[in-house]
């Protein structure tokens, strides 16, 4: 069957097996479902209250937004509150930083104080002690622009290796999450950002 428009819900909990022609499949398991079956099972709870619920996890649906308090989820039916899936966002502090690059020149941002090295633009809060999500945006029109752990001091990052490199071309978006959160202090603190030819990057973040 054709998936386009649809969730997949993840499913673990042994009160949830699946029903396929004649056959009970057992979980975990994913199964594919329209928006609204994935929104009802991700929220399900028995008419009985004593019993046990078993939802699942819609492990396609993602929100990405700084702005979201901790008791906020996206979307309010009624008077009820309901996952609509994870969410990123309701940290203590955010703040962005816009970057204006020339030539093939890098930039530095430091995350103990992002109003260092002069960027084109800040807004928000300006220093973290622990990152959990960070937001590239490429806003270029043409070129990549490669991001790096500073050759000083560099930021803690989800890749290993002494020399990680990520490549963001024109257009594109990347965002990184640690759910158990990153250090940031002043022997972890720095990414580079070098340009192909020029470019504007914004860099948005939530910590603490």
């Amino acid at each position: 069957m054709a998936t386009t428009g649809s969730n997949f819900v993840y499913v673990t909990d042994a009160g949830n097996s699946l029903l396929v022609g004649s056959a009970a499949i057992a979980p975990p398991f994913l199964v594919a479902m329209n928006p609204v079956q994935a929104l009802e099972l991700v929220n399900s709870k028995p008419m009985n209250t004593a019993l046990p619920s078993y939802p699942g996890v819609c492990v396609d649906r993602l929100s990405v937004d700084l702005s979201l308090l901790p008791a906020q989820v996206p979307l309010q039916v009624g008077a009820n509150q309901v996952a609509m899936g994870a969410y990123l966002g309701g940290y203590a502090k955010n703040g962005s930083v816009l970057l204006s690059f020339t030539g093939t020149t890098a930039q530095t941002i430091l995350f103990t104080n992002t109003t260092t090295n002069t960027p084109a633009a800040y807004a928000g809060d300006t220093a973290l002690a622990t990152w959990y999500t960070i937001v590239f945006q490429n806003l270029s029109t043409s070129g990549n622009i490669v991001i790096s752990p500073a050759s000083s001091n560099p930021l803690l990052i989800p890749f290993g290796g002494t020399t990680p490199t990520y490549t963001l071309a024109y257009g594109d978006t990347c965002v990184w999450n640690s759910a158990a959160g990153q250090a940031v202090g002043s022997t972890h603190t720095g990414l580079t950002f070098t340009p192909t030819a020029g470019g504007i990057l914004a860099v948005s973040f939530g910590g603490a």
